[in-house]
């Protein structure tokens, strides 16, 4: 039963036949509510620690990201893949094309950086 969950949840996440996982540079993304640093996890920004996570979602109507899953995630004791399935949530992608065909239904991967400075302050970028 359990492979039966897992074998359908990657079926929902796995891009279309013939159709390239789209780029955060071909379709750009927003924020949400918060600016990207109001997502670092706390323990993490205490600690000082940085990581870098990848993510693959679905592009629903009006840009929405869906169906993310985490496909690679550093420093996982503190929770930097709930944040980023939390920005990812909330963001939304700039293009409702790309090169004239819609992004909607299509896949997209998206990278976080998540660092703190030398001044102790916090900074994410996506890419």
């Amino acid at each position: 039963m359990m492979f039966l969950l897992l074998a359908l949840q990657a079926a929902a996440v796995a891009p279309p036949t013939g159709e390239p996982v789209l780029t955060l540079a071909e379709v750009g993304l927003h924020k949400g509510r918060w600016p990207f640093t109001g997502y670092y996890p706390d323990r993490a920004m205490r600690d000082g620690v940085s990581a870098q996570t990848t993510a693959l979602c679905r592009v629903a109507a009006a840009g929405a990201l869906v169906d993310c899953r985490i496909e690679a995630v550093e420093a996982a004791d503190y929770a930097f893949d709930q944040a980023t399935l939390k920005l990812l949530a909330e963001a939304r992608t700039d293009a409702a094309t790309q090169a004239g065909v819609p992004t909607e239904g299509r896949q997209l991967r998206v990278s976080l950086s998540f660092r703190v400075t030398r001044s102790g302050s916090t900074r994410v970028t996506a890419r």
